[in-house]
């Protein structure tokens, strides 16, 4: 009786052991969508190839046509683009951006703003997390009342910046500390 009981935990072991490596080997096989934020062939700040103070307005036009669920807004004047802007709306979240950029330089204040985007809540917390030693802001909210910066934060634009002589995060940002509530950053006034 005991043998068999033995022999019988052995198989479900077995069974529940063979479950778990198939469930982690599909969750690998599966490929995570594309978040459109490669570099392409330069180096940060760059997204698809196209750099701040380097690229054209034209080639801004001849590349952003093909990514039509962000709008890309360039601003500069002359031919250089000096900065852009993608709009993302929402459709990537802050933990997606973490995996994309790697760790951020600095966090600015976390503060309310206004949103329209989700019927019932006309609030909503923002923070500018900055990457690239702050060439690239990223802003990002979450409909919630609770301060806390949050890889489920929803990115409402990605903005990229040429290099300039000063960061662009602001005086009074705060070194990166990681996913946290808002004691570890400071509160907008």
């Amino acid at each position: 009786m005991v043998v068999r009981l033995l022999v019988a935990g052995g198989v479900v072991f077995g069974v529940v052991m063979a479950l778990i490596a198939g469930a982690r080997a599909w969750g690998r096989s599966e490929t995570p969508p594309p978040l459109f934020l490669e570099t392409g062939n330069c180096a940060q700040p760059c997204w698809q190839g196209l750099q701040p103070g380097v690229s054209t307005h034209v080639e801004f036009e001849q590349v952003s046509v093909q990514f039509d669920m962000f709008k890309v807004e360039t601003h500069g004047r002359g031919d250089t683009v000096r900065a852009f802007d993608l709009n993302v709306m929402g459709d990537i979240k802050l933990g997606d951006v973490l995996l994309a950029f790697g760790t951020p330089d600095h966090v600015g204040c976390l503060g309310w703003t206004h949103t329209t985007r989700y019927p019932g809540k006309n609030l909503a917390v923002q923070a500018h997390i900055y990457f690239a030693d702050g060439l690239i802001r990223v802003e990002a909210i979450r409909v919630d009342e609770v301060m806390l910066l949050h890889p489920d934060m929803q990115v409402r634009q990605i903005s990229y910046f040429a290099p300039a002589e000063e960061p662009a995060y602001p005086i009074g940002a705060t070194v990166w500390q990681g996913v946290a509530p808002s004691e570890a950053y400071p509160t907008c006034r």
